[in-house]
């Protein structure tokens, strides 16, 4: 899944940036995008009952990323928290794009 039309994908974002290997943190947003795509497909449905279902999703990936903070708080090593806030950023990009 293209997160830009391919005549897009080179050109700069902002001045002297371009989606690439110079920007690792898009990377991981399409591969999680990706990744949730084939897991789950889009989500379906009415335009009320997708986007419900979305919000539902975005609700339960932000409960998990709580969860993980409050479990890494003390050590200050955010990991798990940092790859289910990219998990909530990956289900709003794919409501935007199905749902909304």
């Amino acid at each position: 899944m293209r997160l830009l039309p391919p005549e897009l994908e080179a050109e700069p974002l902002v001045a002297g940036m371009t989606v690439g290997p110079e920007i690792p943190l898009l990377y991981e947003l399409r591969a999680e995008i990706t990744r949730q795509d084939g897991k789950h497909g889009p989500f379906e449905g009415t335009r009320l009952g997708a986007s419900r279902l979305a919000l539902a999703c975005i609700e339960d990936e932000l409960n998990e990323a709580y969860d993980a903070w409050r479990d890494e708080r003390q050590a200050g090593v955010f990991e798990n928290t940092r790859t289910e806030v990219l998990q909530i950023a990956a289900v709003a990009i794919r409501a935007i794009r199905d749902a909304l």
